[in-house]
């Protein structure tokens, strides 16, 4: 199984493979097992409401003073993870495109490119039918508060094993968005 994510025109996600694993993660039957899946499960904490009440039981079968008794509330708590878990990227995939679409209009700089596209004789810069600014195929970022460090952690911590370095990370990137700097933001940012 691979370590990198998918970055598209739709966003970052894990692949069908890595969802297709955490659906068929088999039940743990002792504390390293539930260990290896909390491990895999926080890094998309962030992403699955309630995640410290689902993972509080599995958790407490991994302290060294517990008795290991899996029982139908441990199952349950294990089943809704793993469905929350499956479902969680696509979420944030969804809401970090939407959020880059909706604030092009808060950056003054691609307001006046907008304005500029209909007068370009050959247009590297493009708005489409949805009023979403890209240039050579990819969406513009607007430099806005703290989306374009959304958009570098994301790429970086949506990992399983390990994280990617600046090189990987921005050929990732760069293959969806675009901003001003963005090989050098990356570069700062992975340091």
């Amino acid at each position: 199984m691979g370590c990198d994510n998918i970055i598209s025109g739709e966003g970052i996600w894990v692949d069908a493979q890595k969802i297709e694993a955490v659906k068929t993660w088999p039940r743990p039957t002792t504390p390293m097992e539930i260990r290896s899946f909390l491990g895999l499960a926080g890094y998309y904490r962030r992403f699955v409401e309630g995640f410290s009440s689902l993972s509080a039981l599995l958790t407490k079968l991994t302290q060294k003073r517990a008795k290991f008794q899996w029982n139908d509330a441990c199952e349950q708590s294990f089943l809704a993870l793993k469905d929350r878990l499956t479902s969680a990227s696509n979420t944030a995939k969804e809401s970090l495109i939407a959020e880059v679409k909706e604030r092009q209009y808060d950056d003054p700089e691609l307001v006046k490119l907008r304005k500029r596209v209909p007068q370009l004789k050959k247009p590297l810069l493009e708005l489409k039918r949805d009023g979403v600014l890209k240039y050579r195929g990819r969406l513009c970022v607007p430099d806005v508060v703290g989306l374009q460090d959304r958009i570098m952690l994301e790429a970086h911590y949506l990992v399983y094993s390990i994280h990617p370095r600046s090189t990987k990370m921005y050929s990732n990137i760069k293959e969806v968005y675009c901003w001003n700097d963005m090989k050098k933001n990356i570069a700062e940012f992975v340091s």
